[in-house]
């Protein structure tokens, strides 16, 4: 997961967010379509607060650079990058 924010002649920000989630249970039992939707949507959604909170507080420590930034709540929309499988 990564958010990119941009403040004209100020800064430029990417933050990547790296996560480790198992679906337990049978490959009969969850399907690959209800396993991506697992990863796509609840996933974002348990790590999304915590990158949220995260630019929160560093734009909050700028000081003059910038007022803090609030992402929205359900900001993130998208597929998130399987970087490896445990089968």
């Amino acid at each position: 997961m990564s958010v990119t924010l941009f403040a004209e002649n100020h800064f430029s920000l990417l933050v990547t967010g790296v996560g480790t989630f198992q679906i337990s249970g049978d490959e009969d039992e969850i399907g690959d379509e209800e396993r991506n939707g697992l990863i796509n949507f609840n996933a974002t959604a348990i790590m999304f607060p915590y990158l949220r909170a995260f630019i929160t507080t560093l734009t909050s420590n700028l000081g003059d650079v910038t007022s803090p930034i609030i992402l929205p709540t359900r900001f993130f929309k998208g597929d998130l990058e399987v970087v490896s499988s445990l089968d």
